[in-house]
């Protein structure tokens, strides 16, 4: 229909004018990933394969008979089923739902979208199969490896999702106990977990059958992006009677030939489709690899003489291409799509580039920081992550581009003391670059303001180093576990809501100045004895990285200064360095950069080497007193344990003397993030997910001693 063509979001009715400006805007971005998906579809030159079911299910040919068999029993049950009366009321509702999509007999609701009506007969259709399979399980000699359910929602977005996009249906994994009248314990809709995506239409023609197809099509790029193990994604499209199984690869889509639903061979033929999918222990799913052989390999090989290294980071084992069970001749079949393929014709795998499937062995075997039990141990995995991430990127040219608490990991060492490792170098990027694209993964409170942003601007080392800060000080004031008693009032708590252009103005408040990020973050970590250690270091890290004295005022802070302030602080700036030059003194840094540039993210990208090797020394100067600290502790263990009796009683730390309140502004700060403006369009609505779960060490005191966070 080209242009002509409608989405659910631009029809929908907007209740007020500004709601139809805002939602134009979202709704035209989202048309055009339908469009971009559609050309892509074309492009791809969707290709149909009547036996492409074959690629599913176990490949030991012994147990085919015992699949055919299977089916054959579950079809003979479902024929039986819609042809005889139900027993019970609840019967009759499952039978309903069933026949309105395997007949024209269902009465079914008659309000409604036509296409909502087929939601509850698809379900229904699935979980009778699994029902059947798993009546006859006990009697198979091959495996049910995932037990199908079709997720409780219907038409949602899903959580993880990029654009606006509505499933219909989503297949995911299920728990065994539940029978086809009962709802099924699950987690939230989301494409991190779903195994296959169901698109139904209403419609039987041409038209229809493409509109589904280019839909799942686009739904399949969340996917991908969601789920790093999927080595090909699998979707159904259901149009009025007709059922198609698709198999949709980063480059190529083949489907099946259509399954009448309505007649009892297109009914077996979707049976033989969800067995098949049962038996599947993969599915198209495989276990996540961390990053590749030629990363690894060139960090190993440039970083491995450095002795104070070794460890920090993931050294490449062995690996290479996956070969299958299967044998050819008597030759090896590697995992390639063209073995993938084989059984389609060649005509399918010669439209499709040559993928090889590839695993690695990596060491060391490390786990999360989030069980670290004490704020020392934290530093010290700190500092040496952030070693192993500047070293990476200065002496090998690889950006690593996601710190965060997922990759920042440790391993225990003999002496009671831990070492930090960066892991997952799955989304780096060789040298400085100037890129718009963010990590599709990360945790909001954790990501710099260029990635929130979606900034143009030069990327650098202090990115990876903003995100450190930012880790260090959800730590020490929020903890791992998200939710602490008394802190929901903390401004830091805002890092994990709203949207991204929303959580990046809370971060850009909070670096505005030094008293803001002292009042804001550095006095809500605790300032006994234990942590705080933690609290001075963030304070150094920050002034260091965003009010570095070896730079002028406009490269400082988070935001670019207002109009009026900016043509203030430009003349004071070159009155500096007329005096400095006058003097023989050092001029700073960015002296000779035009007033022009006003982005204090874009002035410090050009020193970003000589501001991290500054972060680093600060770190590593504070791990060094954090290990002498974790040694005593350990003594004093020992030697106490060497002489049981009664123990002296510790007195309580003494109660810090009042921290003079630094003078705020009168007005609210207005902060204007790199662009230009104050509210950059950004409508990015995900929600925050994949939070951490462990502690990563106990709070200890949560009392502010300038009061609350509401009376600051």
């Amino acid at each position: 229909t080209g242009d002509k063509k409608t989405t659910f979001a631009v029809r929908r009715t907007l209740s007020t004018h500004v709601q139809s400006h805002v939602n134009a805007f979202v709704s035209e971005k989202f048309l055009l990933k339908e469009r971009e998906a559609e050309a892509q579809l074309a492009a791809c030159k969707a290709v149909e394969v009547p036996d492409i079911l074959a690629l599913l299910g176990p490949k030991d040919y012994w147990v085919a008979e015992e699949i055919s068999s299977a089916i054959d029993s579950i079809g003979e049950s479902l024929e039986t089923y819609i042809g005889v009366q139900p027993s019970s009321a609840e019967d009759d509702s499952y039978r309903e739902e069933l026949l309105r999509i395997v007949s024209a007999q269902g009465s079914g609701p008659s309000t409604g979208r036509p296409e909502a009506r087929m939601y509850p007969g698809i379900r229904a259709l699935v979980h009778f199969v699994v029902d059947q399979l798993d009546a006859v399980a006990g009697q198979l000699k091959f495996s049910i490896c995932t037990r199908m359910s079709v997720h409780t929602s219907f038409d949602k977005k899903p959580e993880g999702s990029d654009d606006l996009g509505r499933i219909d249906l989503a297949l995911v994994a299920a728990d065994s106990t539940a029978g086809h009248g009962d709802p099924v314990p699950e987690s939230k809709l989301a494409y991190a977990n779903m195994i296959s995506i169901v698109e139904a239409k209403a419609g039987t023609s041409k038209g229809d059958e493409l509109n589904a197809l280019a839909q799942i099509y686009r739904y399949s790029r969340n996917m991908y992006y969601r789920q790093f193990n999927r080595r090909f994604v699998w979707g159904i499209t259901v149009c009025g009677s007709k059922a198609r199984a698709c198999l949709l690869l980063p480059d190529g889509i083949f489907t099946s030939a259509s399954m009448d639903l309505h007649s009892s061979d297109g009914r077996k033929n979707f049976i033989r489709l969800i067995v098949l999918s049962s038996a599947d222990g993969t599915f198209g799913r495989h276990k996540r690899m961390f990053g590749s052989v030629g990363t690894l390999e060139r960090i190993g090989e440039v970083l491995g003489s450095d002795p104070e290294l070794i460890g920090t980071y993931p050294s490449f084992v062995s690996g290479g291409a996956v070969v299958l069970p299967e044998f050819s001749g008597g030759k090896r079949v590697y995992d390639t799509t063209d073995s993938l393929l084989a059984a389609l014709g060649r005509e399918a795998a010669s439209n499709t580039p040559r993928r090889t499937h590839v695993r690695l062995v990596t060491t060391p075997y490390a786990v999360p920081a989030q069980g670290l039990e004490s704020a020392d141990k934290l530093v010290v995995v700190a500092a040496d992550v952030m070693a192993a991430y500047i070293a990476s990127a200065e002496r090998c040219d690889v950006l690593h581009r996601d710190i965060t608490t997922s990759n920042m990991m440790y391993t225990p060492q003999e002496d009671g003391n831990v070492r930090g490792v960066l892991m997952d170098f799955e989304f780096v990027q060789r040298g400085n670059i100037v890129t718009s694209e963010r990590p599709f993964t990360g945790y909001l409170p954790f990501l710099c303001i260029q990635d929130l942003m979606s900034s143009q601007e030069l990327r650098s080392i202090l990115d990876g180093c903003e995100s450190m800060l930012y880790i260090l000080s959800w730590f020490g004031s929020i903890g791992a576990e998200s939710s602490e008693p008394g802190t929901a009032d903390y401004p830091i708590s805002l890092w994990r809501k709203g949207s991204m252009s929303e959580v990046a103005k809370a971060k850009a408040r909070c670096l505005y100045s030094l008293n803001a990020f002292v009042t804001d973050i550095s006095l809500t970590i605790s300032a006994d004895a234990r942590q705080k250690h933690l609290r001075d270091l963030v304070e150094k890290l920050y002034k260091t990285q965003f009010q570095n004295k070896g730079m002028t005022r406009l490269s400082q802070g988070a935001a670019a200064l207002e109009p009026s302030v900016h043509q203030e602080v430009l003349e004071d700036t070159d009155d500096q360095i007329k005096r400095a030059r006058a003097e023989g003194r050092v001029l700073p840094w960015d002296h000779d950069i035009g007033d022009s540039t006003v982005d204090p993210f874009e002035r410090r990208a050009r020193f970003a080497h000589e501001i991290s090797k500054q972060l680093l020394k600060i770190i590593l100067d504070a791990k060094s007193e954090a290990t002498k600290r974790i040694e005593a502790t350990r003594s004093a263990k020992g030697k106490a344990a060497e002489q049981p009796g009664p123990v002296e009683q510790l007195s309580p730390p003494e109660q810090p003397t009042p921290v003079e309140q630094l003078e705020a502004p009168e007005q609210p700060v207005s902060i204007e993030l790199p662009g230009g403006t104050q509210d950059s369009g950004n409508t990015d609505d995900r929600e925050v997910v994949d939070e951490p779960k462990e502690s990563v060490f106990k709070k200890f005191s949560r009392k502010m001693h300038l009061g609350s966070a509401k009376q600051k």
